[in-house]
């Protein structure tokens, strides 16, 4: 049993290439290194070395990212594609692509893959849309993904508290929407609501209801 152990673990360790190709990229971000640069870095990586990429690569908070990332949400390692979700909303002109993500990320229905996916890829994609919504049609996809059981419905309701903060188009529509989950069977989902309520501040509600 203890040999068993050690093997995982010894496993779990990464190699010295592995140790030399995430402090390299490491090195790149630590010098602001530029968008190619790090991408230059993705090519033959281990997957965590390709999660770190893509999260540098969203920290960058550049344009020029966009593509790259979005070319990681084919990336046959789960963690990668977690991290492009993340990094895609601190990258600008995202909403777009974050918008077609999301129409395709399959979202488990079953209450115990819901549950696995709170911190999954489907609830990444909806909170980084937050993040980067700019336009009505934005919005409108979370007004949408509100609806949704939690975790979905939560992480909505979370990005609708966000966008109404920054005054983005349609957001006050979808603070109305929010005012109608507050009866949600999920206390849970009610929780996120009367935060992003909380944030929204919407003019028609009185102070103790926010």
């Amino acid at each position: 049993m203890l040999a068993m152990w050690l093997g995982v673990a010894l496993a779990a360790e990464p190699s010295a290439a592995e140790q030399r190709a995430l402090q390299q990229v490491h090195e790149i971000e630590w010098a602001r290194g530029s968008v190619l640069e790090l991408a230059s870095q993705l090519a033959g990586a281990a997957p965590e070395a390709r999660a770190d990429v893509a999260l540098a690569l969203g920290r960058l908070r550049e344009a020029e990212a966009l593509d790259v990332l979005v070319e990681l949400r084919d990336d046959p390692a789960p963690a990668v594609r977690l991290a492009a979700a993340q990094a895609l909303g601190w990258t600008p002109g995202s909403a777009e692509a974050l918008r077609a993500w999301i129409a395709e990320e399959p979202r488990p229905s079953a209450p115990a893959a819901r549950a696995a996916a709170d911190e999954g890829v489907p609830v990444a994609l909806i909170r980084s849309l937050g993040q980067a919504a700019v336009s009505e049609a934005d919005v409108e996809v979370l007004r949408a993904l509100l609806r949704e059981p939690w975790p979905y419905g939560a992480a909505a309701a979370r990005a609708i508290g966000r966008v109404a903060q920054r005054e983005v188009p349609g957001a006050d529509a979808a603070v109305h929407d929010l005012f109608a989950r507050l009866d949600a069977p999920d206390p849970r989902l009610v929780a996120d609501v009367a935060w992003a309520l909380a944030r929204a501040k919407p003019a028609e509600a009185a102070p103790a209801e926010v």
